[in-house]
């Protein structure tokens, strides 16, 4: 079978000529647009090798453009640390405080630390602790250390002078301890591990002149 050839003086169908003049409307279009950015590319190239590639790859997805929502993750929680206690309101660390009980008026011993967490808001629990046993179940206190916006807080607990004395004034050297943390379990252990910070003073009391040697800590002869 054949088909029938259309002389010169034929009339073309509507819906090729519609065909025919689309299709050079979209290439006229095409050519008028991509050529500049072909040129351009090409002229950017030696400057900068993958720029043309990305204008390219730009226009080609513009019409599907997918973002992808990264989600950060809070930060980590960071221990605190203890940086030193806080000056002339604490015993100090590196030497037995004496307390002459003939001597002295006060009714209680301040301690002052200086906290440095990178967690500015978060709040903190400070226990303290007199004569902490090396086993067994111990008494201790806890005091909350609330968050200031600073990576520096200052924490402040007392110790009644009784805790401290024996009711005939005997000598005695005790332990106290500070321990802080953004949330305890069970006695000074933290919940996470690793998220604590610990610091330590020896307190000696007495009454009256002493001839036997001070200790370098409490529990040492």
């Amino acid at each position: 079978m054949s088909w029938p050839i259309p002389s010169k003086g034929a009339r073309r169908s509507p819906i090729a000529v519609r065909s025919a003049t689309s299709e050079g409307v979209a290439r006229r279009l095409l050519d008028s647009f991509l050529r500049p950015v072909l040129r351009w590319a090409a002229w950017s190239a030696p400057r900068a090798p993958l720029r043309g590639a990305r204008v390219l790859v730009s226009l080609a997805f513009a019409g599907c453009l997918v973002t992808d929502v990264k989600e950060y993750e809070p930060d980590p929680n960071e221990p605190p640390f203890i940086v030193y206690p806080a000056t002339g309101t604490s015993p100090p660390l590196d030497e037995v405080y004496e307390l002459d009980l003939d001597e002295t008026s006060i009714t209680e011993v301040v301690f002052s630390v200086e906290i440095y967490d990178r967690n500015v808001d978060q709040p903190l629990r400070l226990r303290r602790v007199v004569d902490r046993p090396p086993v067994g179940d111990f008494l201790f206190l806890e005091l909350p250390v609330p968050a200031t916006g600073e990576r520096i807080r200052t924490a402040t607990f007392r110790i009644p002078l009784s805790e401290l004395t024996a009711d005939d004034g005997e000598r005695q050297c005790h332990s106290v301890e500070a321990f802080v943390s953004s949330s305890f379990g069970a006695g000074v252990d933290p919940e996470r591990p690793g998220d604590l910070a610990g610091v330590g003073w020896s307190v000696l009391t007495y009454q009256g002149v002493q001839s036997i040697p001070l200790p370098l800590r409490c529990g040492e002869p």
